[in-house]
């Protein structure tokens, strides 16, 4: 239940962390923020560091790399976007939106196995939708600080005020839709909350059920 009180406070508390096993922090890309998190770093005793990469993202979520390494995705369920982040190149240290105005929330993403021998070859990802867009949780969100602690009050007593909902959608590396599954109704597929594809067939993870399910392509 703390990841439904973490949405439903609303606070930009999700952080990105990038782990490098014998790199200090100052060799690493300066982080992605309004505010300096340089100094936010914590050594391991194997000798590594971790340091913050990105902050103030609104429920932090699924994360996948690039096939060259050059950026991260990661998912900010409360503000229905997915980030990209760059870690190579003139734009390194600094982040665009990849997708926004999902129609629900994003949780699991994973980049598909591509043809690494093919010249044509392209990143793209599978995103998972946990949730389908809610005009309760809309109204949540835009009621302010009372109204989302109200909310995650009431959600210690009463189950969430959420509809069964499936659906994973297939983007590329720009943020292009490529392919969209769904079953609106959750009447065979809902809360998925992971999803990877292997062999022709799309996998995919739930939250609160006790099963996993697939999909052959």
């Amino acid at each position: 239940m703390s990841y439904v009180l973490t949405a439903m406070q609303g606070q930009g508390t999700g952080r990105l962390l990038v782990y490098s096993p014998d790199a200090s922090p100052a060799s690493a890309s300066p982080p992605t923020s309004n505010r300096d998190s340089s100094k936010e770093s914590l050594s391991s005793s194997t000798g590594g560091t971790a340091r913050v990469l990105v902050d103030g993202l609104y429920f932090a979520n699924g994360v996948a790399l690039a096939r060259d390494e050059s950026y991260v995705l990661v998912a900010e369920t409360s503000s229905k976007r997915v980030w990209k982040v760059f870690l190579k190149g003139e734009k390194a240290g600094t982040k665009s939106v990849l997708i926004d105005s999902l129609p629900g929330y994003p949780d699991g993403i994973s980049r598909v196995v591509a043809d690494t021998t093919s010249p044509d070859s392209v990143d793209a990802f599978w995103i998972a939708i946990i949730v389908g867009d809610s005009p309760i949780l809309k109204a949540v969100y835009k009621g302010g600080k009372n109204a989302r602690w109200l909310a995650s009050w009431l959600l210690q007593v009463i189950p969430p005020p959420v509809k069964p909902f499936g659906m994973v959608m297939k983007v590329s590396g720009d943020g292009e839709v490529l392919q969209v599954y769904k079953d609106p109704k959750g009447k065979i597929i809902s809360g998925i909350s992971g999803v990877q594809e292997v062999d022709n067939k799309l996998w995919m993870g739930h939250l609160t059920g006790n099963y996993v399910s697939y999909l052959e392509l």
